[in-house]
């Protein structure tokens, strides 16, 4: 290799590692995130961390959406990822192979595990605010961050700063307001019935209802 060719592999190695560090810059600019353990429970782990800030009954949970996904067939059948080369030949083997500890989870535990508990999210690509995929279930439900690290590996994220200030995220700044819009209307109603609940008399004594 001549000279130039090496420079010229020298600088676009330079300017991919600019690049990695100026989308981790990005994304670590909006989250902190939580570096999960690496022992093939990551997506599970990282669920429990973004819902709860625990981790440990990993194994719990994975049991529990592997029977939700039994006792959903219909729903989650057609986006389990049927893999005869670990012994995954069909439905049935599916959930047993999901069922074992240190095995990954993917798209279809995520939406399952979704689906059973009820919030929205948002997984981005490795050091990136690029989004990978999303669910948003209904604006009322939590919203969790997950970053897919390097194709292979789930971390947790949390926002540093409100979701309407997020570049590129329409949908999320619409969630958003809509949250406040909510908390907004139930203020308004637990005021509105604080009043109802008392009558002022002639007198200008307060008598409850």
């Amino acid at each position: 290799m001549g000279f130039k060719r090496k420079a010229e592999v020298s600088l676009a190695k330079e300017s991919n590692k600019k690049e990695k560090r100026s989308q981790l810059k990005g994304l670590l600019d909006f989250y902190d995130r939580e570096k999960i353990k690496d022992d093939g429970n990551c997506l599970f782990r990282a669920l429990l961390f973004c819902l709860y800030g625990d981790d440990t009954k990993h194994y719990q949970l994975r049991q529990e959406i592997c029977t939700y996904m039994e006792k959903n067939f219909d729903t989650f059948r057609n986006l389990a990822d049927i893999d005869p080369s670990v012994g995954v030949n069909d439905w049935d083997n599916y959930i047993m192979y999901k069922r074992t500890d240190k095995i990954w989870g993917d798209a279809c535990e995520l939406f399952a595990a979704s689906e059973m508990l009820n919030f929205n999210y948002i997984v981005y690509k490795s050091c990136s605010l690029d989004v990978l995929e999303q669910r948003f279930k209904h604006p009322t439900l939590p919203m969790i961050y997950l970053e897919f690290y390097n194709g292979n590996h789930y971390n947790s994220l949390k926002p540093k700063v409100e979701l309407s200030s997020f570049p590129n995220s329409k949908r999320e700044a619409k969630i958003a307001i809509d949250l406040k819009r909510v908390k907004l209307e139930k203020k308004t109603l637990e005021e509105e019935k604080k009043k109802s609940s008392r009558i002022i008399n002639s007198t200008g004594k307060k008598v409850r209802n």
